[in-house]
């Protein structure tokens, strides 16, 4: 630390020998001072411990001793300060002091003020002596002068890019003296000419065509109409898509029948048992039990043995009405008699007047309404009372036909044409009933 401490004096040195005047010191002498003080001294020690501060550092009483070297060396750091300072004298000359004025020859006879007049005597003359912001010195501005005097007008404008397709344009950002704001061409019909004439950033989406249904459809320009190739197919999933693309929503999972005991059935609704299989107890623990996912409401019982009942479960839209409603659409449908042909084509015009195919209830009653299911993936079809009384013997007459038998007769006609299952009457004329068969 003391080495360094006389080392800054050293410096010190040089900077009073430039300050101070011919009186003071010498730098000899000031280094004679320094060598009698016994800090000074006492650094050789500190040196000799501290040999990664410097190896090849010289022993320091040679330093100390040759004054005369150090005064030299004093002289020479004050000639290249003094060469320094003549360089930056040289430099201040290339430094302009102020803007460039012009010729002393242009000012004689300057009528605007400007500088420059239009002698021929002037190398650079004015090109308007009566406006002062037109000048060889001036800016060249968008007004339709010659602010620069250089023959030009309005030449240092920008060129502006603007506008995709077949829009784009390029245009000087001054026209006519005036700035301009740049300005797309206007866009045509698009064509198959990979051009992009509608500018829109898209080649030749003129128009689109499509392929394939539901999961399966896909769009493509008309230009590629080579290349519309419908999407993949996947197995049908009951989830309000059409899979598979056969252009059917959840086929398959629409209608199923379903067995369950009536211990089950029971705790749906207790008055549904083995002792009462039919009637508005059973329909509501039917539509209870069928609201399994896919599936909502169903009809039933279709078919029964002594430990179970087999209903058919569909997906169905559940309405409420009253009584009153349906017996407009049958007279004889009536609060008295809601599971009866009457009250069955009652609630089939009801569900058809709303556009669905059909409809079957009540599926859960109330005192003056009752809550019907109407479906739409069923087909409505006329068997006659012959076929019935060939699928149980059962149901063989009008009256039966709102029964368990009539129930599993239908149920069984339907299967025998390829479907779930189905539900009816839900009318009757004198050839037979007409059911409801439910695709699956």
């Amino acid at each position: 630390m003391r080495f360094l401490i006389i080392h800054l004096s050293f410096i010190l040195s040089i900077i009073m020998l430039v300050a101070c005047s011919d009186a003071e010191p010498s730098l000899s002498q000031q280094l004679e001072d320094l060598t009698s003080d016994q800090a000074f001294i006492n650094t050789r020690p500190v040196l000799d411990q501290s040999q990664s501060f410097n190896e090849d550092i010289e022993p320091l009483d040679s330093m100390m001793n040759l004054n005369s070297r150090k005064d030299q060396s004093m002289v020479q750091d004050r000639n290249l300060l003094d060469q320094s300072q003549e360089q930056a004298n040289i430099d201040d000359q290339f430094i302009p002091s102020e803007i460039p004025q012009p010729p002393e020859n242009c000012l004689d006879g300057d009528l605007d003020g400007d500088g420059f007049n239009q002698s021929a005597n002037c190398p650079t003359p004015d090109c308007n002596d009566q406006n002062p912001s037109i000048s060889p010195f001036s800016f060249e501005a968008c007004n339709g002068l010659d602010d620069d005097c250089d023959g030009q007008i309005d030449e240092s404008q920008i060129m502006m890019n603007c506008g995709v397709g077949a829009c784009a344009t390029q245009m000087s950002s001054c026209q006519n003296g005036q700035m301009q704001r740049c300005q797309p061409l206007a866009p045509s019909v698009e064509l198959c000419d990979g051009i992009d004439n509608n500018c829109d950033g898209i080649i030749d989406n003129a128009s689109t065509i499509s392929c394939g249904v539901g999961a399966c459809y896909r769009e493509v320009s008309s230009c590629q109409a080579n290349l519309c190739e419908p999407l993949a197919p996947s197995a049908e999933n009951c989830d309000g898509i059409d899979n598979d693309c056969d252009g059917q929503i959840d086929n398959g999972f629409k209608a199923m029948t379903m067995g369950r005991s009536f211990a089950d059935i029971s705790r749906a609704h207790d008055q549904c048992n083995t002792a009462s299989r039919h009637g508005p107890a059973c329909n509501a623990a039917v539509h209870r039990l069928c609201m399994n996912g896919c599936q909502n409401t169903g009809f039933g019982l279709i078919e029964h043995s002594d430990a179970e009942g087999y209903m058919l479960c569909v997906q169905g839209t559940d309405l409420q009405v009253s009584v009153a409603s349906l017996t407009q659409f049958h007279e004889d449908c009536r609060s008295d008699n809601r599971i009866s042909p009457p009250c069955n084509a009652a609630r089939h015009r009801f569900c058809q007047n709303r556009g669905f195919v059909s409809g079957f209830g009540p599926v859960e009653n109330g005192l003056d309404d009752m809550t019907v299911s109407c479906v739409s993936s069923g087909d409505v079809l006329m068997i006659s009372f012959g076929e019935l009384a060939s699928r149980h013997g059962g149901c063989a007459q009008f009256g039966q036909l709102t029964s368990n038998d009539c129930n599993a007769a239908i149920s069984r006609s339907c299967q025998a044409r390829g479907y779930v299952s189905g539900f009816g009457p839900v009318e009757v004329i004198a050839e037979g009933p007409f059911v409801v068969c439910m695709r699956p």
